[in-house]
């Protein structure tokens, strides 16, 4: 093998200088080639570099810039470099584990204050490997625990009984009170700011906190689990244990046995989460509405009701909708629901093996889902009303159609291109998004299109037939305005539209629900126990149009621009006698 080939292999994996003859890992060349490739992981191929080259300042300075842990490999001699230290202290954590560089670097150095800030501000548990003369510093220690509060776990005994030093620890996380000492677990002040930050905290208070209910309170409103480490005198209060279940239901787990039987306790937890039916008295896992609440935020909670309810319908469909693997803790009878256990087996098909053996000859597998893209243009738009009095003169309409005059050019821009005064809007950059356009709609068939815009992966699927539900969507296209009135709606279409239709049978039949935009058929997302149809995205769009309305019933169209609006708006009021030149 030759230097050309060792590069080669190094180039394409730096690890690769193990394997490579001892010449090669004594070659500063093909050493740096290695370092330069290597991702930083738990090693680095300097592993393997002959031991004269790891005496060399320039490869250790190029090592320890990737990750500082690998200041390891460096000769002693280099250890004690304290520029060499300090880039790797301030580069340290680079790799996939935390290793602390400062544990490497020569004793000497780990007595310098500014390397060691340098290794706390990368990771607070670098103070473990500093000299023991800082740890007992205070001014050092409050520079390090405003660097990085878990530097505290390893400060001086001494200094972990400093309210200052541990106020400042734990208003960056709570979770160092854990370092503090026992009697700072009893400073009211600190486990207040704690217990606010994470109510779990309260694990570890003082026992007197965990008495207290000013304390538990705030716990309890910020992490409902931490009624856990409430005293059990707390733990039958009510309003603590309302507040809990509110904030997290599963917190019920921890309340007084009372309130496991308690209606109003027990349906602000299953509201909040579904689990804690599991927690609640079998007397209460017979009511209904209970029982209902709980299957809709967890739906395999319905393992846990009464038997008598497994076997209701409605409770059933609230559960497999919100998870489809509950069809197996429904009642026998209900596994023979064909509606059920397709909304079941629409979540995972193989939840199929839940229902019963007479549907898994009717729901066949096979055909159970099929999902094609289809692709078209997306409507956007966005509609308004306006008084004909405030556009009935050249003066009204220039001002209406305008922008406000900006100093600030950027500000200006911000308004966006069609910005018009009178909206106090850009039309067209304010838009609600319509649904994807199928096509042209029949004259004499508004259930039919005449036109198909639209394509998809799946010739089986036919979008000619539509069910128009006419009149909800798209209100300026239908009714003329009200006398004096005008209406303006702005659209644009963006292309490479792409919905997803998923179909749970057989024929792949599916009557799409539109809405007439015009003479336009509109597609919206919808989902029926048959199939769904979803959108996924859009693509870009550019300029847009307008539509509009006038009072006697004529529509006319025309670019968004404002000269054409004002020209289009202009003509139809004289040509009406309502415009004053």
């Amino acid at each position: 093998m030759d230097k050309k080939e060792a590069l080669k292999l190094v180039q394409k994996s730096g690890y690769e200088l193990e394997n490579l003859p001892e010449e090669f890992k004594k070659d500063k060349e093909v050493v740096l080639a290695a370092i330069k490739q290597d991702v930083p992981l738990y090693s680095s191929p300097f592993e393997y570099a002959d031991k004269s080259l790891k005496k060399d300042r320039e490869i250790v300075l190029e090592v320890v810039k990737q990750d500082g842990s690998y200041l390891k490999y460096a000769d002693d001699s280099l250890k004690k470099d304290r520029e060499i230290v300090l880039i790797a202290v301030k580069q340290n954590g680079r790799g996939y584990a935390p290793q602390e560089a400062l544990q490497y670097a020569d004793d000497s150095l780990k007595k310098d204050k500014e390397i060691v800030l340098e290794a706390v501000k990368q990771y607070g548990g670098a103070l473990e490997y500093a000299d023991d003369s800082l740890k007992i510093d205070r001014e050092f220690i409050l520079k390090a625990v405003k660097q990085d509060y878990s530097a505290l776990e390893y400060a001086d005994d001494s200094l972990k009984k400093d309210k200052e030093i541990v106020l400042i620890a734990v208003k960056q996380d709570g979770s160092a009170l854990e370092y503090a000492d026992d009697s700072l677990k009893k400073d009211r002040e600190i486990i207040l700011e704690v217990v606010k930050q994470n109510g779990s905290y309260l694990e570890y208070a003082d026992d007197t906190f965990k008495k207290n209910k000013e304390i538990v309170l705030e716990a309890v409103k910020q992490n409902g689990g931490a009624l856990q480490y409430a005293d059990d005198k707390l733990k039958a209060d009510k309003e603590i244990v309302l507040i809990a279940v509110k904030q997290d239901g599963s917190a019920l787990e921890y309340a007084d046995d009372t309130f496991k039987k308690n209606k109003e306790i027990v349906l602000e937890a299953v509201k909040q989460n579904g689990s804690a039916l599991d927690d609640v008295d079998d007397s209460l896992k017979k009511e209904k509405d209970i029982v209902l609440e709980a299957v809709k935020t967890y739906g395999s909670a319905l393992k846990y009701a009464d038997e008598n309810l497994q076997g209701d319908r409605e409770i059933v469909l609230a559960a497999v909708k919100q998870n489809g693997g509950a069809l197996q803790y429904a009642d026998d009878s209900l596994k023979k629901d064909k509606e059920i256990v397709l909304i079941a087996v629409k979540k995972n098909v193989q939840f199929l093996r839940y229902a019963d053996i007479s549907l898994h000859e009717k729901i066949d597998p096979s055909f159970l889902f099929s999902k094609t893209t289809v692709y078209g243009d997306e409507l956007s738009y966005n509609e308004f009303a306006i008084n004909e009095k405030d556009v009935n003169s050249t003066d009204k309409i220039k001002d209406f159609f305008s922008k406000p005059e900006n100093e600030d050019e950027d500000e200006d821009e911000d308004l966006g291109y069609y910005y018009t005064k009178g909206l106090e809007t850009d039309p067209l950059s304010d838009t609600s998004s319509g649904g994807l356009v199928l096509g042209v709609l029949s004259d004499k068939d508004k259930n039919k299109l005449d036109t198909v815009s639209v394509k998809s992966d799946d010739p089986e699927i036919d979008f000619t037939r539509v069910i128009n539900k006419g009149k909800d969507e798209f209100s300026n296209c239908h009714e003329p305005p009200q006398k004096g009135e005008i209406f303006l709606t702005y659209y644009y279409f963006s292309g490479g539209a792409a919905y997803d239709l998923i179909t749970y049978k057989k024929n792949k039949k599916v009557l799409l629900k539109v809405e007439s935009f015009w003479k336009y058929a509109v597609a919206l997302n919808m989902e029926t126990p048959e199939f769904e149809f979803i959108a996924e995205g859009w693509g870009p769009s550019s300029g847009g149009d307008v539509k509009i309305c006038f009072d006697d019933g004529k529509v006319v169209g025309c670019d968004a621009g404002h000269d054409e609006i004002i020209e289009t708006i202009s003509q139809h009021l004289i040509s009406k006698g309502a415009f004053n030149k």
